[in-house]
């Protein structure tokens, strides 16, 4: 068999064999910038192919860096790419144009009103009237531009926006015949805020580079922050975002790290050629150079060692060198890699040093003798490497190891030799680092995300998003409860980490205690979990309750007890203070599908997929009364609040209106598809039906009549029901959407969208304040609807951001006192 050709490239010039060096220096430092300018030409290319659709136009942050490719690089652009920035950038000014209109007519009412000296005291009903409308107005902008600003990831300015919008609220008094326009803005205002806060994983942002962030180092205490630039300076700062001192280097800074005792700071600067680097080390309190080290090679990577006698470096020499920090002494030069060297790490005991290189290895090497210890290898380039804090696991990251392929992390247990491979990320990873703790592992990407993992099970927690390029650095506090970035983007940002409870499980129906403290889930493990509601999400107990999943959940009026019904056929009635079971209830021949107390609390009633439906007495268990509905099988089913009738809706497309005595009232005809979810109004006038056609009907009860129907979710509707004050009806989809309407007028408040998982139970609290959802991967969502206590967690959020970031409105400077 011949041998397979082997591909060989003949360099053609006498000019390019010359400066080969130079040229794949040209192309490293342009990586991230080419990577960019390629992505933004396969969006040019998608949005020519749609037909120049305005919905294929970048926006955010990803608009504002194909701006400064545009800006600085458009010779190199085709056509048709700068044709396609020009239009994302004018899709932007009309918006921008837009909402400033729309704010500035809503202000200028609100202003012309207030101008007249007249108060809302001393006015007619008319001119009152009008400055609450002039006012609602306002709010309203401000809701869309948060909206907005949320969808473009600039989370901070969003929630900012969300919070003046609720500092106005609090001018709206009463608009509309029934007062249902304040109810809408308000609620569409709070619900703004809630999501807002909820995905704002940004604290704050330190902006002051004038050019792209590559290195960043947290000192030991946890009170600073250090961060090297393209712009051939260091800057300090403090955790609230505050610049505490800035100093100039020798060239950009390539890399940087606090010393042990965080007293001294050590940086690689590389010149404009790219041929020559400064190794310093910086007096941290006056930013005064103690050591300066010229070396004649482009510099990647510094460290100190753990007792901050040695400092090493390593480069595209393919060397690691190591110094005497105190002398300056070059103490030996560890060679051996066929590639350039990328990331250097000390293990936690000092004893050996890993470097990796774009030759695919990382070697581990006794620092005492400078013996190579091991070599590990990975199919790709490794760019960044972290040893655990024990010391006993190595990470590494880099390139893909096949174009446009996933970029895996890969751990190796040191002492059991094993391997574990993480993956998530798009595009080559710049930086690793575990927490404190050594739980968590947290990656920085060029596809403009960090991601946080849990170690124990591999699992990814989050994704941080929000800059606008390659994330180059990242870092954990010293604490462990915030990560730092640095990024192409010229800024530095800091995240909150998520609380880490244990993996939740699915849960696929929810009820909430009429005591206003606990509430019930159940999913497809078959076991039933009590949590307290506040102040915190805690778990209290857990029901072993069946063996197979659970489809129906439910507490007596008084929360005395709590009803299960399962894929088993069965009905366990338990006492929720202790968790114990009280009795089981059989007879149905299918499996449970609803269940509903009376609200005398005397009755209960259950559904099934057996075509029955069967009322029991709970207090003893007998089965009062079985009614069939044969050929439909019940998906849903609800009292009254009088207790006078029973709703059920089926796969028949029908909700059917009974006595509880098994008289048939009224059949409700007009979906296309079958019944999710029924839910009567608190006053018990209006019935609301959810269903797989993706629509909600509201239902006159006197008379069966159809009142209006509400659209807007684009998958089938799984779940509905009313505020306790019947003011707003929330639904959840298929379609991973949550919303809020005004069921008088049929509006829709709010659509509260990217919920990862179909939403497949809701239930608000007796006290109106909290709506809780339920899905399969994220088990329970709590939204606040609460203003007071969801503004003063935003500004708890915002505090810093708002004082320290340069770029902060002054007007906005005054929104949280």
């Amino acid at each position: 068999m011949p041998s397979p050709p082997v591909v060989t490239i003949e360099v053609a010039h006498e000019i390019l064999i010359r400066h080969w060096s130079t040229l794949r220096w040209w192309l490293d430092e342009n990586r991230a910038r080419l990577r960019s300018q390629r992505q933004v030409e396969l969006a040019a290319n998608q949005w020519q192919q749609s037909g120049q659709q305005p919905e294929f136009l970048l926006r955010g942050v990803r608009l504002d860096a194909a701006e400064e490719i545009y800006i600085k690089y458009t010779n190199e652009l085709s056509q048709d790419v700068q044709q396609f920035i020009e239009a994302g950038l004018y899709e932007r000014e009309q918006e921008q144009r837009q909402m400033k209109r729309r704010l500035h007519r809503a202000r200028g009412a609100v202003a012309l009103i207030s101008g007249l000296g007249i108060t809302a005291a001393g006015l007619g009903g008319f001119a009152f009237l009008q400055r609450q409308q002039a006012i609602v107005n306002e709010i309203r902008a401000l809701n869309a531009l948060s909206e907005s600003q949320l969808l473009a990831e600039r989370s901070l300015e969003a929630l900012t926006t969300a919070i003046r919008a609720s500092r106005q609220l609090q001018q709206v008094f009463w608009l509309g015949v029934d007062g249902s326009a304040a109810t809408e803005v308000r609620m569409q205002t709070i619900a703004t805020l809630q999501q807002s806060v909820e995905e704002t994983q940004e604290r704050n942002r330190f902006e002051g580079h004038s050019e792209q962030i590559n290195g960043l180092s947290v000192s030991p205490d946890g009170q600073r922050i250090a961060s090297g630039s393209d712009d051939a300076t260091v800057r300090v700062w403090r955790t609230d975002g505050g610049l505490d001192k800035a100093w100039d280097t020798p060239g950009r800074v390539r890399a940087l790290e606090f010393s042990p005792n965080g007293q001294s700071l050590a940086t690689v600067s590389v010149d404009a050629k790219g041929e020559t680097s400064v190794v310093t080390v910086w007096n941290v309190a006056d930013g005064k150079a103690q050591l300066a080290l010229t070396v004649p090679t482009y510099l990647t990577s510094v460290a100190f060692s753990p007792n901050g006698l040695f400092l090493a470096a390593g480069g595209r020499d393919r060397t690691v060198k190591l110094w005497n920090v105190s002398t300056g002494n070059l103490l030996r030069t560890l060679t051996g890699h066929q590639g350039w060297v990328n990331s250097i790490v000390f293990s936690p005991n000092g004893r050996t040093l890993a470097s990796a290189s774009e030759d695919k290895t990382v070697k581990l090497w006794n620092i005492v003798n400078a013996q190579l210890i091991q070599t590990l290898t990975r199919p790709a380039p490794i760019k960044t490497i972290a040893f655990s804090p024990d010391g006993t696991a190595l990470a590494a990251s880099g390139s893909p190891a096949v174009p446009d392929g996933d970029v895996p992390l890969t751990l190796w247990n040191l002492s059991k030799g094993s391997t574990q491979t993480l993956v998530g990320h798009r595009a080559e990873v710049n930086s690793i680092r575990f927490s404190p703790n050594g739980q968590l592992l947290l990656s920085a990407s060029a596809d403009a995300t960090l991601k946080l993992w849990r170690i124990s099970d591999r699992s990814l927690i989050e994704t941080l998003k929000g800059h606008g390029g390659d994330v180059l650095s990242g870092r954990f506090s010293s604490q462990g409860d915030r990560v730092y970035s640095g990024s192409i983007d010229k800024t530095l940002r800091s995240w909150d980490i998520p609380l880490l409870h244990p993996p939740v499980e699915s849960a696929y129906v929810l009820s909430v205690n009429p005591d206003n403290r606990s509430f019930a889930t159940a999913g497809w493990d078959g076991k039933v979990r009590i949590w307290n509601r506040a102040p915190s999400m805690t778990l209290l107990k857990t029901l072993e309750s069946h063996a197979v999943p659970i489809s129906a959940l439910s507490y007596s009026p008084d929360g005395k007890l709590l009803v299960s019904g399962s894929d088993d056929q069965t009905i366990k009635i338990w006492n929720p203070l202790t968790g114990k079971p009280i009795r089981a209830l059989n007879g149905h021949q299918a499996r449970i599908t609803s269940l509903s107390f009376s609200p005398s609390g005397d009755r209960l009633v259950s559904g099934s997929d057996d075509q029955t439906i069967r009322l029991w007495d709970p207090a003893d268990g007998r089965l009062l009364q079985t009614i069939g509905i044969a050929p439909d099988s019940v998906s849903s089913l609800v009292f009254s609040p009088d207790g006078a009738l029973l709703a059920t809706g089926g796969y028949s497309n029908t909700i059917k209106l009974w006595r509880p005595d098994g008289t048939l009232v009224r059949t409700l005809t007009g979906h296309q598809l079958a019944i999710a979810a029924i839910s009567f109004s608190p006053d018990g006038n209006f019935l609301a039906s959810a269903s797989w056609d993706n629509t909600i009907k509201l239902w006159r009860v006197n008379n069966g009549s159809l009142l209006r129907t509400l659209t807007g979710h684009q998958d089938g509707v799984t779940s509905l029901t009313f505020s306790p004050n019947g003011k707003v009806l929330a639904s959840g989809g298929a379609d991973r959407a949550l919303k809020l309407w005004n069921p008088q007028t049929g509006v829709l408040i709010k659509s509260l969208m990217g919920q990862p998982d179909p939403i497949l139970s809701l239930s608000f609290t007796p006290d109106g304040t909290s709506l809780l959802s339920a899905s399969e991967t994220i088990g329970i969502q709590h939204w606040s609807l609460n203003r007071r206590p969801l503004l003063q967690a935003s500004c708890d959020r915002l505090q810093n951001y708002l004082q320290t970031n340069a770029n902060v409105e002054k007007s906005d400077r005054r929104l949280c006192p």
